[in-house]
């Protein structure tokens, strides 16, 4: 497998950079694009327990063209006997033959070492009101899952399903925080389509 030499291109000393931290994982992120930063959400908001994921981890050596070489991935997902490399790029640059070229090589280059590369476009983050939600329910992970409050809130529950500002009601009648119906969903003891909009969402228990 060959690939073209990549056009050196000059670090841009403008532009936004973000920087990331997640609690839980005691650990931060330097994000380059608004793009980038949905991802990290994306990916840490809907880690299940035992994966990990890492932004920018250890690159990976290579020969091109018999040159030294390393590439440095946006993200690695660890999953129970498996790990994704991830590059995050906008769809249309997907589309470039140099790309399509590099992702060939990058597939094949990581298959060697029993890990699998892929590419994470805004297609796959941009899914509906899922980006605009996943950033109003983010903060609640810095607070404890609101366990008793939920107890309370679903006690006496007829159904296993209700409409979000439904349930908002029903918090507000029992005497709860309203804001805890968010912080149950962030903390998946609800479950839910975040794709929706908040008064299309019915939560399931």
């Amino acid at each position: 497998m060959t690939i073209n030499p990549r056009k050196q291109v000059k670090q841009k000393f403008s532009g936004n950079t973000y920087f990331g931290f997640s609690k839980n994982l005691k650990r931060s992120s330097v994000l380059e694009s608004i793009l980038e930063r949905e991802y990290h959400s994306f990916r840490l908001f809907f880690l299940n327990k035992g994966e990990d994921f890492i932004t920018q981890p250890e690159p990976i050596e290579h020969r091109l063209y018999g040159n030294p070489n390393r590439y440095t991935p946006d993200g690695a997902l660890y999953v129970p006997k498996i790990v994704y490399k991830e590059e995050v790029k906008y769809f249309e640059v997907t589309l470039e033959p140099e790309f399509i070229e590099k992702k060939e090589y990058l597939t094949h280059l990581y298959a060697s070492k029993n890990e699998v590369f892929r590419v994470i476009t805004e297609e796959d983050i941009r899914v509906g009101y899922r980006v605009d939600n996943i950033a109003q329910l983010f903060p609640c992970l810095h607070h404890p899952a609101p366990i008793e409050e939920f107890q309370t809130l679903t006690e006496g529950l007829v159904k296993k399903g209700y409409a979000f500002l439904e349930i908002v009601e029903i918090a507000k009648n029992k005497k709860i925080d309203p804001l805890m119906v968010k912080r149950a969903i962030a903390h998946r003891l609800f479950t839910c389509d975040l794709t929706k909009k908040w008064k299309e969402i019915e939560l399931f228990f």
